[in-house]
């Protein structure tokens, strides 16, 4: 293994590089679907790339981990210059290594997503982590590097200048938004920042030009926002779904920022069971409860105050089964009557409510929560993009009436 090690390290770092180049691209491009990790809008790549813990300090993680792979890349070429360069990158592999099992812990017990791509970038860090501990074990070298001989290795200035002209460009946005646009894979044709911006606009707003727009049955009274506004979304969601709970602060942002061009109506889609006859194994459960305890408060003209507080307990709710008494408590914290909640819970009206959203969603091939139709049209939310499809719109409704 020590004969072919360098080579071994140069390959796997590669690999994690191009790993690291698809993912920025799907933080970078919404619309952007790869086949590593589905075309599905809630798939694990894109739930992560919404979440608060895709950035650090505004640095995308993917971009990180593209750093972390380029110093292993360079750590490997020069891993016969002097066992520091080995013991150097097992001290970042074993960093990456933590922060990588923090980042699956995070998916899968509060996304509850698990991103394809992900997985592959955190087998690559284990596979370094392991190189360097199997060839330090043999060497009997000792794991701490001396940084003092790290620096002081006769590694020739040529080559690092090489390495260091190659790596700042590349490193320096050029993966940010050379992937942005379609057609030409040359790299002076893929336009300035500013050129990808207009080409992720006009993307989204073709694909909602092109999509099928949905005629919804009844009139939910889940709704706020004008009664027809310029962007009219409706969200089929589920109250156990840490998705969901991310798209609902998403939206209600969103909402504040346009109340009088923009309106919100939530649908029903819970993935329990005992109300989803989609559903085949015990999931979300105590979902159906919640979502006909939202019906009741709708009655009352508290749903977007127990919407709210269901959402903000979540993490509660979903250490075991929602049982009527966690609902009343909810009740009497968005001000509705304990007595008038628990009639509501038991009355046919409520259960054939969220049956009709449940039995819509099913029609429409609704498999995953939370799923966005703007103006009828499936697509994806993205707060930027819509804002841009609003503008489209008002502009269009504009030219239409003559001013």
């Amino acid at each position: 293994m020590l004969k072919y090690f360098k080579m071994i390290v140069l390959s796997v770092s590669l690999v994690g590089i191009l790993l690291s180049i698809i993912l920025l691209r799907h933080h970078v491009d919404p619309s952007y679907h790869s086949a590593l990790c589905g075309v599905e809008q809630d798939n694990g790549c894109n739930v992560l790339n919404r979440s608060d813990i895709s950035e650090v300090f505004g640095i995308p993680l993917a971009y990180i981990g593209f750093l972390y792979y380029g110093f292993a890349l360079f750590l490997g070429l020069y891993s016969d210059r002097g066992k520091s360069f080995v013991q150097s990158l097992f001290l970042l592999s074993t960093i990456a290594l933590v922060t990588d099992i923090g980042l699956l812990l995070y998916s899968i017990f509060v996304a509850e997503t698990i991103c394809r791509l992900c997985l592959l970038t955190y087998l690559v860090t284990i596979a370094l982590f392991v190189l360097s501990y199997m060839h330090i074990t043999q060497n009997k070298s000792g794991f701490v590097p001396d940084f003092l001989e790290l620096n002081v290795q006769k590694v020739p200035m040529g080559q690092i200048v090489i390495l260091i002209a190659a790596f700042i460009p590349v490193s320096g946005g050029f993966f940010y938004y050379a992937f942005a646009s379609e057609g030409s894979n040359k790299v002076k044709n893929r336009g300035s920042y500013a050129d990808h911006i207009a080409i992720a606009q006009n993307e989204y707003i073709k694909a909602y030009e092109n999509s099928p727009e949905i005629k919804f049955r009844g009139d939910p009274i889940s709704k706020k926002g004008p009664v027809k506004g310029i962007i009219n979304v409706v969200e089929f969601a589920d109250y156990l779904c840490p998705h969901c709970k991310l798209m609902a602060d998403e939206l209600d942002k969103f909402y504040k920022k346009f109340p009088d061009e923009v309106s919100i109506t939530y649908r029903h889609y819970p993935l329990d069971q005992q109300c989803n006859s989609a559903i085949t194994r015990p999931f979300h459960q105590g979902s159906c409860l919640l979502a006909y305890a939202s019906y009741c408060a709708a009655k009352q003209n508290k749903f977007w105050e127990l919407h709210h507080s269901i959402f903000e307990r979540q993490q509660l709710l979903s250490r075991k089964p929602v049982a009527v008494e966690d609902v009343l408590g909810l009740a009497a914290t968005a001000g509705i009557s304990r007595n008038f909640m628990s009639a509501c819970l038991d009355e046919k009206e409520t259960k054939q409510a969220i049956l009709l959203d449940i039995q819509e969603a099913n029609e429409l091939g609704i498999s995953g929560t939370p799923t966005i139709y703007i103006n009828g049209r499936k697509m994806d939310f993205d707060d930027f993009l819509v804002e841009r499809l609003l503008m489209y719109q008002k502009a269009r409704l504009s030219r239409e009436n003559g001013h």
